[in-house]
């Protein structure tokens, strides 16, 4: 994908499924609905730029910037208008990728760009120590994730059932946040820039809202802002879960998805020899 390691493809059928994880986090957060969204979908999790292991941007790595490199690298994949999931951060780039005709539907989950001024200071009071003990603790994180008690005090903030995350990938998800590049850059500019999701009033493609009533990060009031500025949006609640909802019940994460993506028809295919 270009000069950035962006992509983790999962594998899968059908049509492509691309996967957008939020500030601080990587592709791993996705893991417990990948193997049901993959019966449907040729399924891609990534790392963006500054996060995970992809390399930042060069520069100010603000949302913008980031949603920028994203699309260039989808693109030359050949990836340009998959349907797209994202996360926090992630939501609020599929939705600036959705206003610039690059989605064939969208699916925010708890979608970060719409917090008031109150808001965006408990974002940043929550958010803004998150990287310390990761940072602290990556060397002994396969030991300290290993209990279901030690999952549930790492993750407790982002999730209402914490212990669902698999150890591997717990342990994976805190040394990625812990080495990310751009968490306190990003987090910083989005709090200091007031900056909000350009354009969601041109989106036409399908968009679908998921929000977990317990989220802690991003209060569920918000998700009605999202309901109300994109046009023909649908917000679906998800009842008792959190920030991070895909560990908490994947089941419901997945199927919340699929009625989205695999209700839409599929393009048509090209006949051998014509150019799309």
């Amino acid at each position: 994908m270009g000069d950035l390691a962006l992509v983790h493809d999962r594998g899968g059928s059908g049509e492509p499924l691309v996967l957008v994880h939020g500030i601080g986090s990587c592709w791993r957060c996705w893991d417990p609905v990948v193997p049901l969204l993959r019966e449907h979908h040729d399924v891609i999790a990534l790392d963006l730029p500054g996060f995970g292991e992809s390399p930042a941007v060069d520069g100010e790595p603000t949302v913008y910037a980031i949603t920028d490199a994203l699309e260039q690298a989808l693109m030359e994949a050949g990836l340009e208008g998959s349907h797209l999931v994202g996360n926090s951060l992630g939501g609020w780039i599929v939705a600036e990728l959705a206003a610039r005709g690059q989605a064939k539907t969208a699916v925010a989950i708890s979608p970060a760009g719409l917090a008031t001024q109150r808001e965006i200071a408990l974002a940043r009071r929550t958010l803004g120590p998150a990287q310390k003990v990761p940072k602290r603790i990556a060397p002994l994180a396969d030991s300290l994730v290993a209990t279901r008690a030690g999952r549930t005090l790492l993750f407790n903030q982002m999730h209402t059932r914490p212990w669902r995350v698999e150890p591997e990938s717990a342990a994976h998800q805190l040394r990625m946040l812990a080495g990310s590049e751009s968490f306190v850059d990003t987090l910083e500019w989005a709090c200091r820039s007031g900056a909000q999701p350009r354009d969601l009033d041109k989106i036409s493609c399908p968009f679908r809202i998921l929000w977990g009533t317990r989220d802690l990060v991003l209060p569920y009031r918000q998700a009605k802002r999202w309901e109300r500025i994109v046009p023909g949006a649908e917000l679906i609640t998800l009842k008792g879960l959190g920030h991070l909802p895909m560990a908490d019940d994947p089941e419901l994460v997945a199927k919340s998805i699929l009625e989205l993506t695999a209700a839409t028809p599929r393009a048509p295919r090209q006949p051998a020899g014509v150019p799309a």
